[in-house]
């Protein structure tokens, strides 16, 4: 069973392989709840583009 669209992220090709071969919570290691929040407000503004783009460039800077 898949989940909901609330718990989605949207991640580059070479990054969604890498989540499908080593499994949900390898590929997000300690950064999961993080990942969470995430979601969830990428959820939350799901009608604000500009606020995606803000929200997934702050976690880019902050993952890399």
């Amino acid at each position: 069973m898949k989940p909901g669209d609330n718990f989605c992220i949207p991640l580059c090709c070479g990054c969604h392989a890498e989540q499908g071969h080593v499994g949900e919570r390898i590929f997000w290691g300690d950064r999961l709840e993080k990942a969470i929040a995430l979601a969830n407000e990428l959820w939350v503004n799901t009608d604000n583009y500009d606020m995606a783009i803000k929200l997934m460039s702050e976690w880019r800077e902050e993952t890399l």
